[in-house]
């Protein structure tokens, strides 16, 4: 299928189906939290978990506007994105567009919701901008540390939040908080720091897994997918590789979802030239301590 076919079939969909949220009657599921929670940059709510007797949900900032500013690469022309989207103030690096594009934990506690935690800022200066083939000239200046929190989880007495970067422009890093009370965060990313694209999440045994990729040329900016685990996630205690890049083939760019059943781990991945895979482990270690799959 051609670029600009696609580009406009994916516009379509986003675009011309109405956004409706019908009235719930007995029985069937009722909006907790509308518009945003009163913001409507958070256009996603994008991870959902229970941790305490409360319920947690992460938001993705401004994600359609990153998608019209994606297709304007793709297609190589502008996108009057402008009338359908309320987009961020100022341009990619401004101070102002990095603060409206830092992502949100939100908490729903006794019937209120409180925002729990909001993403910190920081500065890429020129003389070390970021080159992307996708776009004509350098970044650098001001970017949030997670423009979303893709995935929450709960491992042990913790609640973790994975984020990215910016998916457009492409600095997609990877980031991995935890909290014990769902009100302090720490940052325990260690060395996942240097990943992209991070998402799937699961507690196995006696760790927790997390899937991330190595950053390559293919279509989401990787190289490969790994799965790394942790069984004390401090900042000081680095995660451990326990899948080789792609299990083998680096056309698995991504992994969406890692899963427990039947106490086996599973990965699903993403492979856009044959197709996604699935991928299981049962617990044995191959001699260089990585899971056999």
């Amino acid at each position: 299928m051609k670029k600009r076919t696609w580009a406009i079939l994916v516009l379509a969909a986003f675009f011309l189906i109405p956004a409706v949220v019908p009235a719930a009657g007995e029985g069937e599921f009722k909006p907790l939290a509308t518009g945003g929670f009163g913001d409507s940059a958070n256009s996603y709510s994008w991870g959902l978990t229970e941790f305490k007797g409360d319920v947690y949900v992460s938001t993705g900032r401004h994600h359609f506007w990153s998608m019209m500013m994606a297709m304007e690469a793709l297609l190589g022309q502008d996108i009057p994105y402008e009338t359908l989207i309320d987009g961020p103030p100022g341009f990619w690096g401004d101070s102002d567009w990095a603060d409206a594009h830092r992502a949100e934990i939100w908490r729903l506690r006794t019937g209120a919701w409180e925002r729990v935690f909001q993403s910190g800022t920081y500065f890429i200066p020129e003389e070390n901008a970021i080159v992307s083939p996708l776009l004509p000239f350098p970044l650098w200046g001001n970017f949030p540390n997670a423009y979303s929190y893709r995935t929450l989880g709960t491992f042990g007495d913790h609640i973790y939040a994975l984020g990215v970067g910016t998916w457009m422009p492409p600095i997609a890093n990877s980031t991995v908080l935890r909290s014990a009370d769902g009100d302090t965060w720490e940052d325990v990313t260690g060395n996942l720091a240097n990943t992209t694209n991070i998402r799937g999440f699961a507690p196995w045994r006696d760790h927790v897994y997390v899937a991330a990729s190595v950053r390559g040329g293919g279509v989401s900016g990787a190289g490969g997918c790994l799965v790394f685990r942790n069984n004390n996630a401090t900042n000081g205690d680095p995660w451990e590789q326990i899948s080789e890049i792609g299990f083998g083939d680096e056309l698995n760019e991504e992994i969406y979802y890692v899963a427990v059943f039947n106490d086996c781990l599973y990965a699903s991945t993403v492979n856009y030239v044959n197709g996604f895979e699935v991928w299981k482990a049962d617990g044995v270690t191959a001699p260089d301590g990585k899971l056999v799959w």
